[in-house]
């Protein structure tokens, strides 16, 4: 293939990434708004993903990795990543939510890189991982300098899921386990654990929203934001490398929090407009930093060359 057909598919394949993390948050912020309990967003993500993905996990298996590695997997980048932040939305804007998750990812990632993979961390890469660090603190701090009306609770959530999916990524990088088969095992296992217990110990909501409004929030939350999303992520980083891909991606806060002013009507405050820039600025130097660290073959908290297993949310 020649080198612009790589460069225009992966333009394209990072953009529509964008565009669909993007989603994710601003139609789940809508959902739990509106007419959607974060319980219901749940249950339509998992039955539609677990439906979708059954076959393929007939097909590809656990590829050896055991039930307790697959069920760990599921509640990390599963369960716990898609009920923590969809019970964020219920206290919290989704510019903070597109700051936080997003944001605040490579520094959990890197952090459990130290600490699980016995990793190091570059001078670089610290003064990337402190940028981000200033820019949760600054809209924590504004949230509760603007009266204390229980923002903070949706931060904490927002983080929570962060944490959730870091743990899932580090997961992912040490037994090696590969994007289609990873996604297949948390929709399928998720979507087994939740939904009966949805079914008879929760009170949703389903039956009494609209038809319509069930079936575009399910196609969003079970297709858009955990099929595709993986194979325009999977697609750009093929064809541009996780460094520009990961430079690309890192413009989601901004995004959300210009498309969450225009279509939800949030307030574009001093502390969102400072976190955002601060988020950005230490995803671009992450990504930078990982590059150098590529160049010359040392170990990072981006994780290992060669065979490496990627994820990213939602």
């Amino acid at each position: 293939m020649p080198p612009s057909r790589h460069l225009s598919l992966g333009l394209a394949a990072a953009l529509a990434t964008v565009v669909l993390w993007s989603g994710f948050i601003l139609l789940s912020r809508f959902g739990v708004s509106h007419d959607l309990a974060p319980i219901d967003l749940a249950a339509l993500r998992f039955a539609v993903s677990g439906l979708v993905m059954a076959p393929v996990l007939a097909h590809v298996g656990l590829g050896g990795l055991g039930l307790a590695r697959a069920l760990f997997l599921a509640a990390t980048g599963g369960l716990g990543f898609a009920l923590f932040a969809y019970h964020g939305f219920l206290f919290a804007p989704a510019a903070h939510g597109g700051i936080l998750m997003p944001g605040s990812l490579p520094l959990f990632t890197a952090l459990l890189a130290v600490l699980v993979l016995g990793e190091r961390l570059a001078r670089a890469k610290t003064v990337a991982l402190v940028l981000i660090l200033a820019g949760i603190a600054g809209l924590g701090g504004g949230a509760l300098l603007d009266g204390g009306d229980g923002t903070w609770r949706g931060h904490a959530l927002f983080l929570t899921a962060a944490v959730s999916w870091a743990c899932f990524t580090i997961a992912l990088r040490r037994w090696q386990v590969a994007p289609l088969r990873a996604v297949a095992l948390v929709a399928v296992l998720a979507a087994a654990l939740y939904l009966p217990v949805y079914a008879v110990l929760l009170d949703g909501r389903l039956g009494e929203v609209a038809p319509l409004t069930a079936v575009y929030q399910g196609f969003y939350q079970g297709i858009c934001a955990v099929v595709l999303s993986l194979f325009t992520f999977t697609t750009a980083v093929r064809h541009l490398g996780p460094t520009t891909t990961t430079m690309i991606t890192a413009s989601v806060p901004a995004v959300v929090t210009i498309a969450a002013a225009a279509l939800l009507d949030e307030a574009l405050t001093v502390p969102v407009a400072l976190g955002v820039a601060a988020v950005i600025a230490g995803g671009v130097l992450s990504a930078a930093a990982d590059r150098r660290h590529a160049r010359v073959g040392t170990p990072h908290p981006g994780g290992p060359t060669g065979r490496e297993a990627r994820s990213e949310p939602p």
